[in-house]
């Protein structure tokens, strides 16, 4: 918990400046999402999250980030002063038996047992935190500028990256927004003017684009509810999802989802490659987000493992694979 401090304090950092600064979160610059350099491989959603954060505060020109060992490999080295940004990585090296927690298995024996015996043990995991550096933070700008400088016109601001046509962009956003129509739940036009997610019919409806001040605006909209419909009983089952028809969350749970859904929404912008803002309906939830992630034990790592589990029903829409509902468990009151 101490080495994941300063992530605390970056997120709590970054919500204060949102509700300062117009509301803006992640990304105003429009950086490609964060990578590790020099493999170019995508790491996890609140991974992504911290590193394009860290990115934001540092001012730096892309979200590309890398250990320091990887870094004395290529010869180079990290700057004098520098501070890096703590990884969250997790690895399954030990299985333990469902029938006797205190017997454990290494992956090596588990991948031997046949499929049944698998069934009675379930994954260990063990939750490491490394620290990585942004590629400006070493000396990579210095011994090999043209990699910096093909790096940053891959991957860094908008007005950096190599030009790219706005109407990519909207490509991309509408075969995303069919892929979860059709894959994790239906969204339709809708003549309000008020997105929203419809929980009695399991249904995202969203205005027309005319209706908000600019298109990353819409877009952003269109993911929150898609986030928010994530939570359902029938498929995350998240303690802060409101849901027509059922006991009505306590405050502290809907907070707790509205900062999941904020964030979960701000990581998919970053992969489009758009900035991320907090709603208005969000900012007068700052202060109590702040309160919690600096006082409450678990509370970042519940919102984390919400995160990145919603991000995942995303992707897996996304890819063309239907996301099922299963059968709602109607949960008995305790007298």
């Amino acid at each position: 918990q101490h080495e994941a401090d300063p992530q605390n304090q970056l997120l709590a950092q970054a919500l204060e400046r949102a509700r300062a600064e117009g509301g803006y979160l992640l990304n105003q610059a429009g950086k490609a999402a964060p990578r590790l350099y020099p493999r170019e491989s995508g790491v996890s959603a609140f991974n992504a999250l911290i590193l394009a954060l860290h990115s934001d505060r540092g001012g730096y020109h892309t979200n590309l980030y890398t250990p320091y060992p990887g870094a004395k490999q290529r010869g180079e080295s990290v700057q004098t002063g520098e501070k890096g940004v703590p990884f969250i990585w997790y690895r399954w090296n030990e299985y333990r038996s469902k029938a006797d927690e205190g017997r454990t298995i290494t992956k090596k024996e588990y991948d031997q047992l046949p499929p049944e015996q698998k069934e009675q043990y379930s994954p260990v995991r063990d939750r490491q935190i490394r620290t990585l550096f942004n590629i400006e933070q070493t000396t990579l700008p210095l011994t090999d500028p043209e990699a910096f400088a093909k790096a940053v016109k891959e991957y860094g601001a908008l007005e950096d990256r190599s030009p790219r046509d706005d109407k990519q962009t909207r490509i991309d956003v509408n075969l995303l927004l069919g892929k979860l129509s059709e894959n994790l739940v239906p969204i339709r036009k809708d003549g309000t003017g008020l997105a929203h997610w419809d929980s009695a019919k399991d249904v995202v409806h969203l205005p027309a684009q005319k209706h908000y001040p600019d298109y990353a605006s819409y877009v952003q909209d269109a993911l929150r509810q898609v986030v928010t419909a994530t939570g359902h009983p029938g498929r995350m089952d998240r303690p802060g999802t409101a849901v027509e028809g059922m006991r009505e969350p306590a405050e502290g749970l809907r907070s707790r989802e509205r900062l999941v859904v904020e964030l979960a929404s701000a990581v998919k912008m970053n992969q489009l490659g758009l900035p991320a803002r907090l709603s208005p309906e969000s900012l007068p939830l700052v202060e109590g987000w702040k309160k919690s992630i600096e006082e409450t034990p678990g509370f970042l790592s519940h919102v984390e493992a919400n995160v990145n589990k919603a991000l995942s029903l995303i992707d897996k829409a996304e890819r063309g694979q239907k996301v099922e509902m299963r059968p709602i468990e109607v949960k008995e009151e305790k007298p």
